[in-house]
């Protein structure tokens, strides 16, 4: 069983293996000419739906579950 300072070492050049080339790549890329973006504005589209009766439906059905849990509460 190895002793715990060989762990340690292992775990810390591991994490040297994963993090230094990592590290490298974001520099890299960084450090790159940055490309001019252009936005487009993108106009707000309206479907010009009406969701009442989709709330009603939902007011319905919580009314209804509220009414079902009030009347099979046991009250004494």
């Amino acid at each position: 069983m190895p002793r715990v300072s060989q762990q340690l070492r292992i775990a810390a050049f591991l994490l040297l293996l994963t993090f230094v080339p990592v590290g490298a790549s974001l520099e890299a890329a960084a450090s790159g000419p940055i490309l001019a973006q252009t936005v487009t504005p993108v106009p707000n589209v309206s479907s010009g739906r009406s969701y009442n009766v989709d709330i009603g439906i939902v007011v319905v059905l919580f009314g209804g579950a509220l009414f079902a849990v009030c009347r099979s509460s046991n009250r004494s």
